[in-house]
């Protein structure tokens, strides 16, 4: 299931356990990427991100602009783009 956060509370409660076949590190670049170009198209904008290592040694991700979207990628999934 989707690892990005709803608007309702902002952040997720629940790490996932599975990473999903495209990958967490992957979709978290593609919300990123879609992010920055929106604003660009906008006119403004502001980003955050923030970038902590959880317990299995996982990254959690959160990306805050306007609502905040979390993701957890594993370390492998980083090795994998080095």
């Amino acid at each position: 299931m989707p690892r990005e956060m709803t608007k309702e509370s902002g952040l997720s409660k629940e790490p996932p356990t599975v990473p999903s076949a495209a990958g967490e590190c992957a979709r978290a670049l593609k919300k990123l990427e879609q992010l920055v170009v929106g604003g660009l198209r906008h006119g403004f904008f502001e980003c955050t991100v923030v970038c902590e290592v959880t317990n299995g040694q996982k990254r959690r991700l959160v990306i805050k602009a306007g609502e905040s979207h979390r993701y957890y990628i594993p370390i492998e999934e980083i090795e994998q783009h080095s």
